[in-house]
């Protein structure tokens, strides 16, 4: 069963999607955003790195191979950064090959979904990891 975000919350569930693929940012925005979530969308692993600094999501839905920085760099940077969002924010979203995934090895990240992708199986994991992201709340320090 699929629980979707209440519509009287204070602030809807925000969701990051980092896809260099204009057509699946655009639809993964419309259902995303229908169904309750924030969609901020971008188009490369740069933008992605830029939009993490700034905003603290309670989703992140990454591919891997972007042009200007790729996801693996991003998973590379967020490891120095924030180590405690890959566990609970980031999903993968991927068409890379079996052995380009074992670069994921050792990284912990929510979960990898591959390309083509079922879109309510898409769904179901964004509201799972939204769920468990207000189980786990991060706490960012500022740098004084």
């Amino acid at each position: 069963m699929v629980v979707f975000p209440q519509p009287n919350s204070k602030q809807p569930p925000s969701v990051l999607v980092a896809d260099d693929d204009e057509a699946i940012r655009a639809l993964l925005i419309a259902i995303l955003t229908r169904r309750g979530f924030a969609v901020h969308a971008v188009r490369n692993g740069a933008e992605a790195i830029d939009a993490i600094a700034a905003t603290d999501y309670d989703a992140i839905i990454l591919d891997l191979m972007m042009p200007i920085v790729d996801g693996f760099e991003v998973i590379t940077h967020m490891e120095r950064v924030a180590p405690h969002c890959l566990k609970h924010c980031v999903i993968v979203l991927t068409a890379a090959a079996t052995k380009d995934l074992g670069k994921l090895d050792g990284k912990k990240v929510f979960r990898v979904i591959r390309k083509p992708f079922d879109l309510d199986e898409l769904v179901e994991v964004v509201t799972e990891c939204v769920d468990d992201h207000e189980e786990h709340p991060i706490i960012h320090s500022q740098p004084a």
